[in-house]
C-alpha cells in the first residue's frame, strides 16, 4: 500500500509537471536548477558578504553596510528599548548616529545554503561597549551577487 501511494503521488507530480509545462524548461529554469547548490565559490562569496558587513559595524561605515544589504533589505529584532521593526534603513541610521564598533569580533556560521539563497547565524561580541548581537542572516543569489534581503537579531546586554 505504501509503495503505491508513493508511486501515486510521484505519477500526479511528474503529471502536474507535464501538464504546466509541457515537461520542458526555459533556459533560465534550467540554470537554476541545474547550478551545485553546494558550491565553494558560493560559500566564499557568502563569508565576503558577511565580511563585509561586519567590518562595515567595525568602522562605522554605512557605505560599506549597503553594498552587503539588498537594498529593500528588512530588519526586525529585540533589544533593550524594545522591539524594531522595518526598512535597513534602521540599521544605516544607527551606525550614522553612533559610529564604529572598533572592539567588535564575530562568529559566522553558514546554517544551510540552497543554490538561490542561504541562512547564515552572526554572533557578534563588541556590538557597543555594553551589548552583544545574535543576527540571522538571510541572503538570496540575486543578478549574479549574494545580498542579505532580511536581519533577525536579539541584541543582549553583556
Amino acid at each position: 500500500m505504501r509503495k503505491l501511494f508513493i508511486m501515486v503521488m510521484c505519477l500526479a507530480g511528474t503529471a502536474s509537471f507535464a501538464q504546466s509545462r509541457n515537461g520542458k524548461m526555459d533556459a533560465k529554469q534550467f540554470v537554476t536548477a541545474n547550478r551545485n547548490p553546494n558550491a565553494i565559490a558560493d560559500y566564499k562569496a557568502i563569508t565576503a558578504v558577511i565580511d563585509g558587513y561586519v567590518e562595515g559595524l567595525r568602522l562605522g561605515d554605512v557605505a560599506k553596510l549597503k553594498k552587503a544589504f539588498h537594498k529593500d533589505a528588512i530588519m526586525y529584532g529585540f533589544m533593550s528599548a524594545g522591539t524594531l521593526e522595518g526598512s535597513v534603513d534602521n540599521l544605516y541610521n544607527f551606525v550614522a548616529q553612533h559610529g564604529p564598533a572598533s572592539g567588535i569580533t564575530s562568529y559566522v556560521s553558514i546554517l544551510h545554503k540552497t543554490a538561490n539563497t542561504a541562512m547564515v547565524l552572526v554572533e557578534l561580541e563588541g556590538v557597543s561597549p555594553t551589548e552583544n548581537s545574535t543576527d540571522y542572516l538571510s541572503l538570496m543569489y540575486k543578478d549574479g551577487e549574494w545580498k542579505i534581503i532580511s536581519k533577525v537579531f536579539h541584541l543582549w546586554a553583556k
